[in-house]
């Protein structure tokens, strides 16, 4: 064996260990992209959960006003015929009844 034939057989054994380092750089590569592809989609969906619509959807009142029907069984409900506890003067005196 010559000398050229010795240096070609560790030069193919130097690029059969390189080729096995970037196969397994490109394993890490793939394994590490999978992880961040599931990582976001967990991040999208804890985003979606969190900011989304609720359920319980609140009814708007139908005259246009574009009021919130919140305390309308309240409102219905209230006897508008009881007077008020205190009398509010325009000075902004507050006296009893």
């Amino acid at each position: 064996m010559t000398a050229n034939e010795a240096r070609i057989m560790e030069l193919e054994s130097e690029i059969t260990k390189r080729d096995n380092t970037i196969l397994m750089h490109q394993n890490s590569i793939n394994d590490l992209k999978r992880q961040v592809y599931n990582l976001t989609k967990i991040l999208i969906q804890m985003c979606h959960d969190k900011f989304r619509p609720s359920s319980e959807k609140t009814v708007k009142v139908d005259d246009g006003s574009q009021q919130v029907s919140l305390f309308n069984e309240v409102e219905i409900e209230a006897d508008s015929t009881v007077q008020e506890p205190f009398k509010l003067s325009a000075k902004g005196d507050i006296t009893p009844r």
